[in-house]
């Protein structure tokens, strides 16, 4: 069970007044006013057409000299902390536009809840930006978000070449970075009342949390020798948008409100928009199969932009062991690294772990020095090593026993599984303490359910499964 029906419950009815002031005010002339405000009380027109986002509504405002603006309004409700978030949101898309090639959209203003005369909450104000959004162009559809296996590769080349060409400017430890966000899970789990269906299930999930938790030491390599990078965490299609159907030149990449501070090792992790679909949602083998395939296309266009931009520009070459030269340049970028290295060598060791169990296993390989490899190298070591599926661990926020990445990193890495071996003593005491909160949580979810039918009406209620 990953939602809490009592919490989203109440979230939607938090929402359901805010969204009825928002069509209040696109409906008649008062938004547009408001925006006028901002440009010297130049008359607009607001759209009464808002564009639902995930966490937020977009609202088209067409100037009458012809300049387009895109107000965006932060849902109430279901987005916590609301004002910190924009705050952080509209520094990183400053920090973007000043440092790197990301078409972002020009923000004109911005303000948190109080900022608002309209008390909508926090908003942006930026261009609007014409295009098509490539998940229009490449996903299945009807519901499916899966990338068509017909998408031309000539495509893919084209818009894979140009996200990875899109650079940053580099930015306390990738261990404890790993730790934090695990025992952020772990809470969730042990203190979320619905975050188990049954006894069966509370043992599973007990014991997947405790055995990623003592395995999490094999998934760090190194202390990131170069930092943190900022690293967007919700970059679906919907938000890359393309001149249209036939030009996929990208035109602009928006909602930049969850780009946080990673480790070098997470930002040189394989993109996880490749298939659209995130690869933490995979079920089936053909699906990691396809972004195997994927991959390979992206990270042939990344070795090409990276060829060219160290050739051109010639920096940081003592990083690559370059003399300078073209040739040396060229060699040094395209030839991948040498497969009998120490750093690209399985090794194998012999463990003893907590149930007594003493094997030599092959051990997930050492991950080489990323300020001496180029990126492109870095991503195909983290995809073919399988430290890429520990990486989408850290992404979910519900991890069970079916999750596929786990499955796949304790088929190729078995000895993953023995780091840990609960008492059973222990797994009884969280089972229970899961039941009763599971009992508890029941009891509430029929008052609040009862409680909304008496407000919104049974058929309303039954007719939404979930708010």
């Amino acid at each position: 069970m990953d939602f809490d029906d009592c919490v989203e419950t109440l979230n939607h009815d938090q929402l359901m007044p805010w969204l009825e002031a928002v069509q209040r005010v696109t409906s008649d002339t008062t938004l547009a006013k408001w925006v006028s405000t901002f440009r010297q009380g130049m008359p607009c027109t607001a759209s009464d057409t808002p564009y639902p986002g995930g966490f937020d509504w977009c609202v088209r405002v067409d100037f009458d000299d012809g300049q387009i603006w895109m107000v965006r309004l932060v849902q109430h409700g279901p987005t916590k902390d609301r004002d910190d978030n924009l705050r952080g949101e509209v520094a990183v898309m400053k920090y973007l536009t000043q440092n790197t090639s990301i078409p972002i959209p020009k923000i004109h203003a911005w303000g948190i809840s109080k900022d608002n005369s309209l008390h909508l909450g926090s908003f942006i104000i930026m261009d609007f930006i014409p295009g098509v959004a490539l998940s229009s162009l490449w996903e299945k559809g009807e519901g499916d978000i899966r990338i068509r296996d017909d998408v031309p590769e000539e495509d893919l080349r084209k818009v894979y070449r140009q996200m990875s060409g899109l650079r940053d400017k580099p930015l306390v430890s990738s261990r404890e970075y790993f730790d934090r966000v695990l025992d952020q899970n772990w809470q969730r789990l042990l203190l979320q009342a619905s975050s188990v269906d049954d006894e069966a299930d509370a043992r599973s999930k007990y014991l997947i949390h405790k055995q990623i938790q003592a395995a999490a030491c094999d998934f760090v390599s190194f202390e990131d020798p170069l930092g943190f990078r900022l690293f967007c965490d919700d970059l679906p299609a919907g938000n890359v948008l393309v001149r249209s159907a036939t030009d996929l030149t990208i035109v602009g990449i928006i909602d930049w409100e969850w780009t946080y501070a990673a480790p070098y090792q997470i930002a040189a992790s394989p993109p996880r928009w490749l298939a659209l679909d995130w690869p933490k949602y995979f079920e089936a083998d053909d699906e990691v199969d396809r972004y195997a395939r994927l991959l390979d296309i992206f990270l042939d266009e990344l070795q090409k932009q990276e060829c060219l931009h160290y050739a051109t520009e010639k920096v940081n070459l003592e990083h690559y062991g370059s003399d300078g030269s073209d040739d040396t340049i060229k060699s040094t970028l395209v030839k991948p690294q040498d497969p009998s290295s120490a750093d690209a060598q399985d090794s194998f060791q012999e463990i003893l772990f907590d149930d007594g169990l003493k094997v030599r296993v092959q051990m997930m390989p050492r991950l080489p020095d990323p300020s001496r490899q180029r990126l492109s190298v870095l991503m195909r070591e983290n995809g073919d090593s399988g430290r890429l599926w520990s990486h989408e661990i850290l992404h979910m926020t519900a991890i069970d026993g079916m999750t596929k990445a786990w499955e796949i990193l304790t088929t190729r890495c078995p000895y993953l599984k023995h780091f840990y071996t609960p008492g059973e003593d222990e797994i009884e005491r969280f089972v229970e303490q899961k039941m009763s909160d599971l009992a508890r949580y029941e009891a509430k979810w029929v008052l609040v359910k009862a409680d909304r039918e008496r407000r919104w009406g049974k058929d309303l209620v039954d007719a939404v499964s979930r708010p």
